[in-house]
């Protein structure tokens, strides 16, 4: 690659949009869900993909239904999305995502039999 398209890709790359938010990975068998946040949406799924691939997701239960069921089982889909604002603090930044992500625990309730998650501690 030469020097002019090289230049080129390096700034569309620095062009691109980061959206962060909260994401849900549904299990299509039991109806059962995950929902997470994340700081950078595009990167998120191919990272949990990966680490359910590899058998070193934190949550137990998800990653015994995915090694059970295989990765065909679940779909993967974004629940709520903003672009990330270049000039927040990192703290900012996740006081805003632990915000979208209390919301949507509050509205979908993927506890139990109904999904993965653990409910925060009293």
């Amino acid at each position: 690659m030469d020097k002019a398209a090289r230049k080129q890709v390096i700034d569309q790359y620095k062009q691109q949009k980061v959206t962060m938010g909260v994401y849900q990975l549904r299990n299509r068998l039991s109806g059962k869900l995950f929902i997470e946040s994340a700081s950078n949406l595009k990167s998120r799924e191919l990272t949990l993909r990966m680490m359910l691939d590899d058998g070193r997701h934190p949550n137990g239960q998800l990653q015994e239904d995915w090694n059970k069921h295989g990765s065909d089982t679940f779909e993967y889909s974004v629940l709520e999305q903003v672009e990330v604002e270049q000039d927040a603090s990192p703290a900012e930044r996740k006081k805003q995502l632990d915000e979208m992500m209390s919301l949507w625990l509050d509205e979908i309730e993927p506890y139990d039999e109904a999904g993965y998650n653990k409910r925060a501690k009293a």
